[in-house]
């Protein structure tokens, strides 16, 4: 029988390997892909970060314009999600309205059931264009304001600011 080691702050513990991204504390830096993060943050945009981050590379003109397309499709809530995002207490605290939140998008997702490769990256894809509406949402909600609907003419990240 074996017996585990107490581990402080699981320092040392390995709860999983990814090839998403890689710390390197000599070089005090942090790769998503083989891309550092630095370089990504002064010549990309989020619509091509999460794209590398779901295909593995750096998206092509037509590659990028059709994720773009994509997310904004893919932006508007379900709407019992919204009815119930406007039931949430307004003492709510963010994560567990985030949970709720996300918890109740997959009760309309017609692929929850389907946990193949490409359904799982078009589920992702979903989710990275719903969370930035259901993030400020519910944070105006709780703070007794109005949502503001998308603007479309807006990218992604200007969206959720």
């Amino acid at each position: 029988m074996t017996t585990a080691t107490y581990s402080p702050g699981l320092e040392g513990v390995i709860a999983g390997e990814t090839k998403l991204s890689f710390v390197n504390p000599e070089r005090n830096s942090l790769m998503y892909q083989g891309y550092d993060i630095r370089d990504l943050a002064k010549n990309s945009s989020f619509e091509e970060v999460a794209y590398l981050m779901i295909n593995g590379k750096l998206p092509n003109a037509s590659e990028f314009e059709t994720f773009k397309q994509t997310l904004l499709n893919e932006r508007t809530l379900p709407e019992p999600v919204l009815n119930a995002i406007k039931d949430f207490p307004k003492n709510g605290i963010p994560m567990d309205l985030l949970r709720a939140g996300a918890a109740l998008l997959c009760l309309y997702d017609l692929e929850v059931t389907d946990i193949s490769h490409d359904a799982n990256v078009r589920k992702a894809t979903r989710l990275i264009a719903k969370f930035p509406a259901l993030i400020a949402y519910s944070y105006r909600l709780t703070r007794g304001k109005e949502i503001i609907e998308p603007d479309n003419s807006l990218g992604h990240a200007a969206n959720f600011l």
